[in-house]
């Protein structure tokens, strides 16, 4: 399924690509919107330095206004791994954001980002012949920085770095804090 929608988000991309061809729009002051796709395949680590993600992919649609701030929706999937034998999880993931770009150069520019979402988590444990499957839910803040360095008219590649963490309340988990670093391709209108 992911697949599929991986793919839509491409197809999707190279139709705005094709169709933004002649006209040439710096990072910040003249486009008004960003489509993209970010993803890593990493060991990543949570707050008690377990090894948690091999892969999160996440797709993203932002509108930017004229002096840089940006408001977007991203949706995530991620596969994870734990360092227990035979234990796999997948999560989807919707969220919204609040990016505050920083032109340096017409085609460079910095941003801050900060928002708030919901992931839903299927995990699946083994052991011998038994398995077990735990389904749960979470909100979560996220904040970070990147950049983003325009290659050709109006393709950009992103870079991300992104700190997740549940809302502080009595039975927040700290383990579930987590934080990874995402690099990817848009392309602006």
């Amino acid at each position: 399924m992911w697949c599929g929608w991986l793919l839509g988000l491409a197809v999707l991309g190279m139709v705005e690509l094709a169709s933004a061809q002649a006209r040439i729009v710096p990072i910040v002051r003249m486009a008004n919107r960003e489509y993209g796709v970010s993803g890593s395949y990493l060991k990543q680590k949570d707050a008690n330095s377990r090894n948690i993600s091999d892969l999160t992919v996440l797709g993203h649609w932002g509108l930017i206004s004229n002096w840089g701030l940006q408001v977007e929706v991203e949706s995530g999937y991620g596969r994870h791994t734990v360092d227990v034998r035979d234990s796999t999880a997948q999560d989807f993931s919707v969220a919204g954001n609040v990016l505050m770009n920083y032109s340096l150069f017409d085609h460079f520019s910095i941003f801050g980002l900060i928002g708030y979402g919901y992931m839903r988590n299927w995990e699946e444990r083994t052991l011998g012949k038994v398995t077990t499957t735990t389904k749960s839910g979470r909100r979560f803040f996220q904040y970070g920085g990147g950049v983003k360095w325009l290659l050709v008219p109006n393709v950009a590649l992103r870079a991300d770095y992104r700190f997740q963490m549940e809302p502080r309340v009595k039975n927040a988990d700290p383990n579930k804090d987590r934080q990874f670093v995402l690099l990817g391709i848009s392309v602006f209108q």
